[in-house]
């Protein structure tokens, strides 16, 4: 019997990349929480868990549900996909910038601040720093434009 494309698709998630997937997702949650100035306990309280269950989202070792994410969205006042856009991206990359990107990011004062600041911005704000960032690069350019024109 031939394997469906779905069921191949599926079988190309194994527990090591799902885990990874959780991973980000967790500092994701993480990092938006604390951009909220939130403790553990607070946002366990706000959503109807514990701290201890929140620890367990944040470290990756337990898979947050679609609900409870879009609880957390609200509480933090983020949008839900703060905490799911470009993970896949995110955790796949691992490295895959062109060396030549990276040195141009280095050598250049500004490059140099903005890498500096990179690691301190909660990972719910670096998508829309990363689309920035596009959008500066020419990508909608003519958009940004025709506002001016």
């Amino acid at each position: 019997m031939k394997a469906s494309p779905i069921r191949a698709a599926a079988a190309a998630f194994d527990d090591a990349t799902l885990s990874a997937y959780d991973a980000e997702i967790g500092r994701r949650l993480r990092d938006c929480r604390k951009a909220a100035g939130l403790t553990q306990t607070q946002l366990g309280d706000a959503v109807g868990v514990s701290f201890q269950q929140i620890q367990k989202y944040e470290r990756g070792t337990n898979r947050v549900s679609s609900s409870m994410l879009i609880a957390f969205a609200a509480v933090l006042n983020v949008a839900p996909s703060a905490f799911i856009d470009s993970v896949v991206a995110d955790v796949d990359a691992g490295g895959d910038v062109p060396p030549d990107r990276v040195r141009a990011l280095a050598h250049s004062p500004a490059g140099a601040r903005i890498a500096a600041a990179f690691p301190t911005i909660p990972a719910c704000d670096r998508t829309r720093l990363a689309e920035l960032a596009e959008l500066l690069a020419g990508f909608g350019r003519h958009v940004v434009g025709a506002a001016h024109g």
